[in-house]
């Protein structure tokens, strides 16, 4: 694993928010077909900004910083909302993630009507060009939203 310093977490939150308002512009021009990797982009904005206030304010140190089995911030993976918990954002600011299970469609069948995944899997929809349930991707866009909106009330630029 790389080993990426906590203000490069920071500087990669606000370099990730802009390419994605970049990206959502070109869709608005009709210069791209689809938004799907903007909200790729969003979910590691979201990921990346919370991995930085862990270490920054709850004091979790990055694995490179380590030696043992304690704590340490690539622990919570994609984990959002539990990094979320453990910062214990309060739900005025951020609430609770929308629900436990999305669903892709129409692709890959498990016999449940489509492909299901949690929050913390929606990264590898959008990376692997997937197509989520039009519902589903709207709630899930709706808590990125959420969580970046209290992120850059908390991250410096």
């Amino acid at each position: 694993m790389l080993k990426v310093l906590q203000d490069e977490h920071r500087k990669n939150f606000w370099n990730l928010l802009a390419s994605i308002s970049a990206a959502r512009g070109a869709k608005a021009r009709g210069e791209i077909p689809s938004v799907g990797h903007a909200n790729l982009l969003h979910f590691y904005a979201a990921e990346v900004g919370l991995k930085y206030l862990l270490s920054k304010t709850a004091k979790i140190p990055f694995r490179h910083e380590i030696i043992g089995g304690v704590e340490h911030v690539e622990f919570f993976g994609h984990r959002i909302a539990d990094m979320i918990a453990r910062l214990k954002v309060p739900a005025a600011r951020v609430p609770a993630p929308p629900k436990a299970t999305f669903r892709c469609v129409p692709g890959f069948k498990d016999g449940t009507g489509g492909q299901r995944f949690s929050l913390s899997q929606a990264h590898e929809a959008w990376r692997y060009g997937l197509t989520i349930d039009i519902a589903d991707e709207a709630d899930i866009t709706g808590y990125l939203a959420q969580v970046s909106a209290y992120l850059e009330k908390e991250l410096p630029k």
